[in-house]
């Protein structure tokens, strides 16, 4: 989801964003609990305040991480412009039942290879247990957020992705494989949208900051 905000390009020798430690490229998205900031209504919430006591909490985006802080004494002193950013707390969200989802299915899978082993063979077998650690191993990449993960899911999206169209794609023989297909669908959709999500710049930057863990 995108939300308005305002860019800083720069600030006065007095600035207490600045003294704040705020930096060029960041994205205020909230003073003084309003949001929803243009320039325009940042100048009339600034304008004519006494700076007296407890300063003003600005909450901003950088490199698609979200930080608050509390203004010292003193003009904000920052050149801006406005400009629309996707909300990072939006992408943790989606991250985290995407983490979710990758967890269910590698349980599912370690309870169903005891069936598989009895049941199958040798390469069957062996081509379960790939993709049990694969999926585990995106888990843990996910939760720990390792830059690999990213190239890992990517991979494994595409080719889990055709594998899971051309199974649709052949005729249902009776009510199990009606049942398979549709499971695999819901798979298929999975992984498209981890074809389209993990290739976006804003879900990239939250894997260059690894100072928060995604649960």
């Amino acid at each position: 989801m995108k939300v308005s905000g305002i860019l800083i390009l720069g600030f006065s020798p007095e600035s207490s964003a600045r003294e704040a430690g705020m930096q060029e490229g960041d994205v205020i998205v909230q003073y003084r609990g309003i949001g929803d900031l243009t320039v325009d209504k940042l100048t009339a919430l600034t304008t004519g305040i006494t700076y007296k006591g407890i300063g003003s909490r600005v909450v901003y985006l950088r490199n698609g991480s979200k930080y608050s802080v509390i203004l010292p004494q003193g003009p904000l002193g920052i050149s801006a412009t406005n400009t629309l950013i996707e909300d990072p707390s939006n992408v943790m969200n989606v991250l985290q039942k995407i983490q979710k989802t990758y967890l269910f299915i590698g349980i599912v899978c370690i309870i169903g290879l005891p069936v598989l082993i009895v049941r199958s063979e040798t390469w069957t077998i062996l081509s379960g247990v790939f993709v049990a650690t694969v999926y585990w191993a995106i888990y843990f990449g996910l939760r720990y957020r390792r830059g690999w993960v990213i190239i890992l899911i990517l991979i494994f999206s595409a080719l889990s992705g055709v594998s899971c169209f051309f199974n649709i794609m052949q005729p249902a023989q009776d009510l199990k494989s009606l049942i398979s297909k549709f499971f695999g669908f819901l798979l298929f959709l999975f992984f498209a949208y981890n074809l389209i999500f993990f290739r976006r710049k804003e879900v990239r930057q939250v894997f260059s900051d690894k100072d928060t863990l995604v649960i």
